[in-house]
């Protein structure tokens, strides 16, 4: 498996598309294909299934992995040895920065990981690749070889990783003031199990929900003793979501620091905060440049609990 070839699948992987791949590695089209040709032949494995966007098999996840720890270690090697890259010579060997595909929620992006960006706009041997994806689907990005390293909301293992706890992080259920009192509800009521009317009331309410899989408004709505809520709108995106809250579209969730920057904002009475807790995942691969943003990502964390 030469480096050629395994740095062809890394690229149509990540773009979805041998041409995007070709501009990427600085080759022809007709060079990825010949590569991940010689790849798939030498392996006697399909690895990736053609079309728009072309995407891997689950071979070729298996093949992504070792593909992206063999670049991630050729670069580890070139800059502990000081080499300098040859001009000309893309493909993870040296030719600059590694790249370490992180995938990470919208609420973490939103407020305590951008901390980590602080200290990674100083390191000149690595260029983070952030992949935005909902806390409960982060594992099986790890799995594909998508990413080599996750903030999750699972707890479990995941074969390949080890996992460090995070920590828990509280969401407070929050409404425009204008909302509640159109049906009825004292905004300055406090949390607690809601009584007959004041549940009438809360059934009443749209949950807003950043998509099909968020299932945080649930747990909340189970946690008061409520059953599920009024159907509202998806809205993904940290920030577009808040603007929808402002709006008066429905109640949702924001995390304590969210909710202390929006004042226009106010607890939903008779609803309960509920804590999430995360999990930093990270392939279990001895490298100095996975060890260094592990401890970047706990101190950004840490810094915001």
């Amino acid at each position: 498996m030469h480096p050629d070839q395994m740095a062809a699948l890394v690229a149509v992987a990540d773009t979805g598309s041998f041409d995007r791949a070709a501009s990427c590695l600085g080759v022809s089209t007709s060079a990825v294909s010949q590569r991940i040709r010689a790849l798939e032949s030498g392996l006697g494995r399909v690895l990736l299934r053609r079309g728009a966007p072309s995407t891997v098999t689950e071979t070729g996840a298996t093949v992504l992995r070792y593909a992206r720890q063999q670049q991630l270690l050729a670069g580890e090697m070139t800059t502990e040895l000081g080499l300098e890259a040859e001009a000309g010579d893309p493909g993870g060997r040296g030719e600059g920065p590694v790249e370490l595909p992180v995938a990470v929620n919208e609420d973490s992006l939103a407020t305590w990981f951008p901390a980590v960006f602080t200290e990674a706009a100083r390191w000149s041997d690595v260029r983070l690749r952030l992949v935005a994806a909902h806390e409960g689907r982060t594992a099986e990005l790890l799995r594909d070889g998508s990413v080599m390293a996750a903030v999750s909301a699972g707890s479990g293992p995941v074969a390949g990783c080890r996992s460090e706890p995070l920590g828990k992080v509280s969401y407070l259920p929050v409404a425009v003031p204008a909302l509640l009192e159109g049906v009825g509800l004292d905004r300055g009521g406090g949390c607690g199990v809601p009584d007959g009317s004041e549940e009438s009331r809360l059934s009443r309410l749209p949950v807003l929900r950043f998509d099909a899989v968020d299932d945080l408004e649930d747990l909340v709505l189970e946690a008061s003793g409520l059953p599920p809520g009024l159907p509202g709108p998806n809205v993904p995106g940290a920030e577009a979501y808040t603007q929808a809250l402002l709006a008066g579209m429905g109640w949702g969730l924001l995390t304590r620091s969210q909710a202390a920057r929006n004042p226009g904002l106010v607890p939903v009475p008779g609803l309960v905060p509920v804590g999430r807790e995360l999990t930093w995942y990270r392939w279990r691969l001895r490298s100095a440049l996975l060890d260094r943003l592990t401890d970047a990502v706990h101190r950004a964390f840490d810094a915001s609990a």
